[in-house]
């Protein structure tokens, strides 16, 4: 008996082990039935995606079940578009948003072997900001002159064309479907106005400068508080009595044409700039040849100018009066107001800077300006803060409400986007004073041929380059920049 012990004690372990095994199977058996691999018995479901809202070149992560494991096996399309894979899970997936050149609400897709499912809600996808061209048709050798038509780049199709002249932009006040800019050809001469109608999108010639300006270089407009339109002429024809500020009357129907009444409100010589104040309506101008500027009260012009009290227009007339002067002599420049009024900008063109003067509430005018971008006659291209940054012969700018600077509670919400004649690119001046370059110059296609210029549209810093832009403007209702492009006689736009 004493011998039969090993074996009964063989036979119970034998039996442990046996029921170990079991068990261990039994549990490979469950594992099977949650395995991970796709189950083509099994429906593909999304639960969710996030994030909700994006833009090209996000990751986005779809929940959902039976996805598998497999990458092959599947595909994932937002709007109809392959979204590239980073990864895949049997409850996840991870892709990157694609490229669409239009914003939009697009359908998210997820395709495994055979099976698909959708998404329940829709992927809100806002397209990067790109340049593209709305007018102008470019030929290769020559002008293809001015021609009044429709928004488009065709030919033969009635599309509008430009000649090759420097352009200054403005919304009209009082409509803001209707983008007003004059012509200057930096010489002599000046074509006019043309009213660009972005509802009607049609380019059409409003006053013709020979009829209406006596054919002279057209620098810049504003537009009064009453809603006249002021416009600046660059002249030294007749000395110190030249035209140097024309204010138009708008017709019945509110519209600014060849006929409309226009009257010298100020006469001096060489004026590069006219800019009302936004809040007080007071009028600024300058002279090219000592550097001046002048300040005329358009209230006071209201009042007393009629048909038997005609307008003193002349220095001597003491109906404006010079405020300041900037720097020596022939400097040409412009001034921009800051929408509250607080300061304005002046860029020097010549001088490849920006100044800045502060406005004084109390006496109703602006102090000596002082300089906060560039360096004063240097030329260049460099992004930088203060004198850190280059330029090359600034044109136009303009202010635009920055919706950060607004979050994070700033004083000061604005950026100023200016264009860059010589450097062929847009660029933004921060409050702080810090400049960065916004649009052209693009680093793919300058590989190409080797320039910084060109016609082409596409990502702001990698595609798009201008040829020498000189008019901006800015839609804030669709956060659309217009700009001319003088070189290549066209508009392009900066827009999602």
């Amino acid at each position: 008996m004493k011998r039969n012990k090993p074996t009964m004690r063989r036979w119970k372990y034998a039996l442990f082990i046996a029921a170990l095994c079991g068990n261990i199977a039994a549990c490979g058996d469950k594992d099977e039935d949650n395995t991970p691999n796709y189950n083509p018995n099994v429906p593909v479901t999304i639960s969710r995606f996030t994030p909700a809202e994006g833009s090209e070149g996000q990751e986005m992560v779809i929940y959902g079940t039976n996805f598998g494991l497999d990458s092959k096996q599947v595909n994932v399309t937002i709007g109809g578009k392959t979204a590239k894979l980073t990864y895949v899970k049997a409850d996840s997936i991870g892709c990157i948003v694609p490229y669409w050149t239009e914003s939009g609400r697009f359908e998210v897709e997820v395709k495994v072997a055979q099976q698909s499912a959708k998404a329940t809600t829709k992927f809100a996808y806002a397209s990067p900001l790109v340049v593209r061209t709305l007018i102008g048709y470019r030929i290769s050798d020559g002008d293809p002159g001015w021609k009044d038509g429709k928004f488009g780049t065709g030919k033969d199709d009635g599309s509008a064309t430009f000649g090759k002249q420097a352009a200054f932009m403005k919304f009209d006040p009082q409509n803001h479907d209707h983008l007003y800019v004059a012509y200057e050809d930096f010489d002599y001469s000046g074509y006019g106005v043309q009213l660009f109608d972005l509802k009607a999108k049609t380019v059409t010639t409003v006053m013709h400068g020979s009829k209406c300006f006596e054919g002279k270089r057209l620098r810049a407009i504003d537009f009064t508080a009453k809603g006249d339109m002021v416009v600046a002429t660059d002249r030294d024809d007749s000395g110190d009595r030249s035209t140097s500020v024309w204010i138009v009357k708008r017709n019945a129907d509110g519209s600014f044409t060849d006929e409309s009444k226009c009257e010298v409100l100020a006469a001096y010589k060489q004026c590069n700039t006219v800019a009302v104040h936004p809040v007080n309506g007071e009028l600024y101008f300058n002279s090219y040849g000592n550097n001046a500027i002048y300040r005329l009260d358009v209230a006071k012009y209201y009042a007393n100018a009629s048909e038997t009290t005609p307008w003193d227009p002349y220095l001597t007339g003491n109906n404006y009066e010079q405020m300041l002067t900037l720097g020596a002599s022939r400097w040409n420049f412009n001034i921009t107001m800051h929408p509250t009024g607080k300061y304005a900008y002046v860029i020097a063109l010549n001088q490849h800077c920006i100044y800045r003067m502060d406005y004084d509430e109390a006496t109703k005018r602006f102090k000596q300006p002082y300089l906060v971008s560039g360096q004063q006659g240097v030329k260049g291209w460099a992004d930088g803060k203060g004198d850190g940054t280059l330029m090359n012969f600034p044109y136009q700018g303009i202010f635009v409400k920055n919706a950060d600077y607004a979050a994070q509670g700033k004083e000061d919400v604005y950026d100023f986007y200016f264009c860059d004649y010589d450097n062929y690119c847009v660029r933004y001046l921060t409050p702080e004073g810090r400049v960065r370059t916004f649009a052209g110059r693009g680093a793919t296609s300058a590989m190409g041929d080797g320039n910084t210029w060109g016609p082409d549209d596409g990502d702001l810093r990698e595609t798009a380059r201008f040829g020498s832009p000189t008019g901006i403007a800015y839609d804030e209702r669709t956060e659309t920049f217009y700009v001319f492009d003088t070189y290549y006689k066209s508009v392009r736009t900066i827009s999602r």
